[in-house]
């Protein structure tokens, strides 16, 4: 995705040999106002999806093409 799309740091991607995409993930709060009329949430930390989501072995992903 272009960076004006996915508003992330880092552009989000698929994982090879499963069908996940992987974004940057925002923690946070939400909030009734903030500094811009739209703002409703308090980003808390900013993680790396990659860190955090399990491996394709853990996720029994079993993609198969059709031939």
């Amino acid at each position: 995705m272009p960076p004006e799309v996915g508003l992330m740091p880092k552009p989000p991607f698929y994982r090879p040999g499963q069908n996940q995409l992987i974004p940057i993930l925002y923690v946070g709060d939400a909030q009734a106002s903030g500094e811009a009329p739209d703002d409703y949430c308090k980003v808390i930390s900013i993680v790396n999806g990659a860190d955090v989501a399990g491996t394709v072995e853990d996720s029994g992903c079993k993609m198969k093409w059709p031939k």
